[in-house]
């Protein structure tokens, strides 16, 4: 039954894509659907480990923003663990709502494309998911206001630690527009590049026990658990890292050419969401080391698909041109890479979203 929904969801959000049909009332249909199937399940590999936390009171192997969220949640009572997920879908879907309404008015066509594979992945790693929705809300606020945008990108990565990766391109840009520091370029980057050796010194430190005496080991181990967390996704490469190397690659040429047809309408989003997918390009060589970090570029996904939906929707016609035709063709072919890669590797995400719900039997 939760098959036939998603599919019926899935061709409607097809058919207003194709047709250019940008109607609330569909927008409204398909975000029902996504609700009933997404915060409707109630199984999955990590759904069960933080319904065990929950029901522990065991959270402190995750990061401080999501202990703190949960925190919040007993404080007002609320201690079923799959309330906790229905309000956070619902809170998640206001802020990806606010968020697609300063880009584009086609909704429909950013919840066709999480509907494709994003939103069941997503389910899963439920943290990645509320961090990849802040980071894409700092994203927004880049263009214009760098500092709210920062304080934003740090609370995304308070909920998902692979987010801090991309703290220092909110930094940078930051220093760049006001350097009311008059700080010089050179000095900056030499401090950007003596930070990157900090920490490579800090995960040969926790990873491969070099135990080096390292300034603020003790500190970031005790109060943020990061190695703990570094040495999980440092866990191990037997996948290979030459697919997930490729998925960036899928990423970031999608992005260049829906940017080369909308760099005309404008740049406000696309000079942002370019900046960014290059930035992540510094996470490939982690791959190497283990596929996880994957993640850093994966976070990206949804501030990439509400770019692909602007592009697309960018058209007062009844249906899209030929041009976006080519661009939803690009794009779907994209979205087979991240298919077949889960369907390769984990296809228990797909199966366990479809088997488990508390509202479809």
């Amino acid at each position: 039954m939760v098959q036939i929904v998603y599919f019926v969801i899935l061709i409607i959000g097809f058919c207003c894509l194709i047709k250019n049909n940008k109607s609330k009332i569909n927008s409204v249909v398909l975000s029902i659907g996504i609700f009933v199937i997404f915060a409707g399940n109630n199984s999955n590999s990590d759904y069960n480990l933080y319904l065990y936390s929950m029901m522990t009171d065991d959270y402190d192997r995750y990061e401080i923003g999501y202990r703190l969220y949960y925190f919040i949640f007993k404080k007002i009572g609320i201690t079923d663990y799959q309330e906790t997920v229905i309000i956070t879908f619902i809170i998640l879907g206001i802020l990806l709502y606010w968020g697609i309404k300063k880009i584009t008015d086609n909704y429909v066509g950013v919840l066709f494309l999480l509907l494709i594979s994003e939103l069941f992945i997503g389910t899963v790693q439920f943290r990645t998911m509320i961090a990849s929705v802040l980071l894409f809300d700092a994203l927004i606020l880049y263009k214009d206001n760098k500092k709210i945008a920062l304080v934003i990108a740090l609370i995304s990565s308070s909920f998902q630690m692979v987010t801090l990766f991309f703290i220092p391109f909110f930094i940078i840009g930051l220093i760049k527009k006001e350097n009311k520091y008059k700080i010089d370029k050179g000095k900056y980057e030499l401090v950007g590049v003596l930070f990157g050796i900090y920490l490579i010194l800090l995960l040969l430190n926790n990873v491969l026990h070099v135990n080096l005496p390292l300034i603020g080991i003790e500190f970031l181990a005790n109060k943020w658990s990061v190695f703990e967390h570094v040495t999980y996704y440092f866990g191990g490469t037997a996948w290979g890292s030459i697919p997930f190397a490729g998925l960036y690659f899928v990423n970031l040429i999608t992005v260049c050419y829906i940017r080369r047809y909308v760099k005309s309408y404008d740049d406000r989003y696309s000079d942002t969401i370019f900046n960014i997918n290059i930035y992540a390009a510094l996470s490939l060589p982690l791959l190497f080391v283990d596929i996880n970090f994957y993640r850093m570029f994966r976070v990206l996904n949804i501030a990439n698909y509400v770019y692909y939906a602007w592009a697309l929707g960018n058209n007062k016609k009844k249906s899209i041109s030929f041009k976006q035709l080519k661009m939803f063709g690009f794009v779907c072919g994209s979205q087979f890479f991240w298919v077949w890669s889960y369907l390769s590797r984990i296809p228990e995400i797909f199966t366990e979203i479809f088997k488990n719900n508390i509202w479809i039997g």
